[in-house]
Formats: C-alpha cells, sequence, structure tokens
C-alpha cells in the first residue's frame, strides 16, 4: 500500500473517524512487535497504555477534530510483549470525502520521562524542604483553632440536646394526661342521655373531639420525631426486602388489603437500624395508600440502583465517592406539585387538605435517613403519581 513513508526515521500510522487503524509503517510495527496485518484494522486504543487510552479519549481525539491537528503530544504506546514505548507524536486530520482520516507521525522519547521525573523530584524536594517548616506552623494553628471550633459545636449540641429532652418530657407527661381526659370527658358527655339534645351542641361537641384527636395525632408524631433524635442508631446488617416485606405487612393489617399492590426487586445488603427502617418503609407505603386516586389501589413498584455519590454533602471541595444504594419507591396516586417537592418533608406540613395525612410520615422518613448519613428526595406530577427515592451508603 503506497502513501505512507515505510522507510522514514519516525513511526506512522493512519486511523478513521472509528478509530481504526488504516495504514502503519515498518517502523511502528517494529517498535510494536507486530506484523502490518495484526495491526491494521485494530482500534487505536489496543496500542495505547491505559492513561494513553484515557488521554486520547479525552484529549487527542477530541483537539483532532476541534482544531484539525495536534503537535507534540506526548503519550506512551503498548507493544504486542506489553512493553511502554513512550514517543511525541504530531498528527494532523485529512478529508478523504465525506470522511476524514487522522495522520499520525512519532519519535521514541525513552528519556524524557525520566529526565522530567527526575526533575519534577528534585523540585519538589526543594520545595517541601522551604515550605515544611512554615507548612508545620499552619497545620498546628489550624489544628488549634478547629479545636476551639469543635468545642464551641459541642457546647452547643449538648445544649440543644438537654431542650430536646426537656421538651420530650413535657409532650410524654404534661400533655397527654390532659388530652386523655379530655377525650374521655367529651366522650362520656356525647353518650350521656341526660345531657343536652340541642344538635348545635352535639356538633360542637364533635368538633371539640376532632381537634382533641388532632392534637394527640401531633403529640404522638413529636413524640416519634423526638425518639429518632434520641435513640442510638444500632447499625447491622439488613436485607432492605425482608425489612420492606415486614412494614408492608403492618400496612395491609391497617388498610384494606384490596387497596395496596407491592411490587419490588432484590436488593443488596446493606447496614442499617432494623426499626427505623421499617418506620421509614411503612410511612412511604401508609403515603402511597392515604394519597392513592379516587376509587383505585396504590400500585407500589419499588426499585433499587447502587449509585456512586459523594460523602461530603455539607462541606465544600471535598470529595469522597462511595456506593450508595438509591431506593425507588412509585407509586400511582394523585402525585404533587413539583414547587412543593421540599416543603412535604416539613413537619406537619400538610399540601393536600383530607383527613388522610397527618404531616408526620415523610418528616420522619427523612429523618431515618438522615440518621443513616442518607438522604431522601420526591419528585411527581399532579395526577400522575410520585417517585420516592431514598439514598443510603452501602
Amino acid at each position: 500500500m503506497s502513501g505512507y513513508p515505510d522507510n522514514a526515521p519516525c513511526g506512522y500510522f493512519s486511523f478513521n473517524n472509528e478509530g481504526q487503524l488504516q495504514q502503519v509503517n515498518d517502523i511502528l510495527c517494529g517498535l510494536l512487535k507486530s506484523g502490518r496485518d495484526e495491526l491494521v484494522g485494530q482500534h487505536i486504543e489496543n496500542i495505547l497504555t491505559l492513561p494513553g487510552r484515557i488521554f486520547y479519549q479525552t484529549h487527542l481525539f477530541p483537539l483532532l477534530k476541534i482544531q484539525g491537528y495536534v503537535e507534540e503530544i506526548f503519550i506512551t504506546l503498548l507493544a504486542k510483549d506489553k512493553t511502554q514505548l513512550p514517543v511525541l507524536l504530531n498528527a494532523k486530520q485529512h478529508a478523504d470525502g465525506d470522511t476524514h482520516r487522522y495522520v499520525c507521525a512519532f519519535i521514541t522519547v525513552h528519556n524524557r520521562k525520566k529526565f522530567e521525573d527526575e526533575l519534577l523530584a528534585a523540585k519538589q524536594k526543594a520545595e517541601r524542604a522551604l515550605q515544611e517548616n512554615e507548612a508545620l506552623q499552619t497545620v498546628r494553628w489550624q489544628l488549634e483553632q478547629h479545636s476551639r471550633e469543635l468545642d464551641e459545636q459541642l457546647a452547643l449540641v449538648n445544649n440543644m440536646n438537654a431542650d430536646l429532652q426537656q421538651f420530650n418530657r413535657v409532650v410524654s407527661h404534661e400533655l397527654q394526661e390532659p388530652l386523655r381526659k379530655i377525650a374521655v370527658f367529651a366522650g362520656l358527655l356525647k353518650e350521656s342521655p341526660h345531657f343536652n339534645t340541642d344538635p348545635r351542641f352535639f356538633n360542637n361537641l364533635g368538633k371539640l373531639l376532632k381537634a382533641s384527636e388532632r392534637l394527640k395525632t401531633v403529640v404522638s408524631g413529636l413524640q416519634q420525631y423526638i425518639w429518632l433524635q434520641e435513640a442510638p442508631l444500632e447499625l447491622v446488617p439488613v436485607k432492605p426486602g425482608d425489612i420492606m416485606k415486614a412494614a408492608y405487612q403492618k400496612v395491609e393489617k391497617e388498610f384494606d388489603p384490596a387497596l395496596i399492590q407491592l411490587s419490588y426487586e432484590e436488593m443488596p445488603e446493606l447496614a442499617a437500624d432494623p426499626k427505623q427502617l421499617e418506620l421509614l418503609f411503612y410511612h412511604a407505603f401508609c403515603n402511597c395508600v392515604k394519597f392513592r386516586k379516587q376509587n383505585e389501589k396504590a400500585s407500589i413498584v419499588v426499585r433499587a440502583t447502587v449509585v456512586q455519590k459523594n460523602r461530603f454533602r455539607m462541606v465544600a471541595d471535598r470529595y469522597s465517592f462511595q456506593d450508595f444504594l438509591r431506593i425507588d419507591i412509585t407509586d400511582n396516586g394523585i402525585g404533587l406539585d413539583s414547587r412543593f417537592k421540599d416543603q412535604v418533608f416539613e413537619l406537619f406540613k400538610k399540601l393536600h387538605l383530607t383527613a388522610a395525612g397527618k404531616g408526620i410520615g415523610l418528616a420522619l422518613c427523612k429523618k431515618i435517613a438522615e440518621n443513616h448519613a442518607g438522604y431522601i428526595t420526591i419528585d411527581g406530577k399532579e395526577g400522575q403519581g410520585s417517585t420516592l427515592s431514598i439514598v443510603l451508603p452501602l
């Protein structure tokens, strides 16, 4: 095949838009210890090291496509026997009708990387020696500063925790007993045959009973929320599918089983508190049943996906990517306005003026996800159902 320099004192090859080698010269064949018939038709990435492949995909080929040429590119070729060959490469784009080919010429530079590494090491050593004392002093100052800030934050957290515990005692003891008495005596009044038979009286008494029941629900919800705040997290290996089954069975006992249908897939094991995770699934399923469409059963589909997420969510410019399990709970209910997808997780926030929701379930779900160093989101459209996404570290 003519048109390329077999006897040139440099390596030569060309490839097309798909990255397939079209032409190679004897120099390249000799360096790669491969015959021409072995190379032509192969993808160019097959003669590059792993870093070389990444560089080709992210820099070399995009630059050729954009500006039509590249000069003095340092890249490493990979021979048939896995020998690595550092080369300095020039390349240019040529048009062949409606297609393009890319012609590359290179020379080997075996000592360049060695010299560059030695220069870089010497420079780094000198910089470390120069900055060591200054860096040490800076680190000491930062540690002292962080220690003071940590002490202040711990004091604040301890004070807040003490206030929460005091509030919990008030909710548990001071409010529950008066509420119980109000409900009991109001019920006795309503059932008494000797009391006022005025319909207005019974109407007002019904409102009183309804208000006391609502207040009882609020107090119970606050107790659950505070329990999640204070209870120690007991992390053990669990299978989310088993926890989900237990929560679903509780929902079936509370509602008509004909109103709910669940399908789910197997999920990987993770470390979680079984009681809290079951409570999360319970409230998520209850939410699907309560906000189903009229005269329709709640059809719930649960899917799980392993995703990579940054563990640092609040600290800027810190990255530590790890595997998380994203559990998507999708229903066919009445959905929600996307403008309110953050508000639904607020305590006692009700977007639908119905008696079905108490405004506590999703707030508890959010708290449980956060207790497990995860988070929760919701998305949906009015009349088209919604998807509750729970993201927990694996």
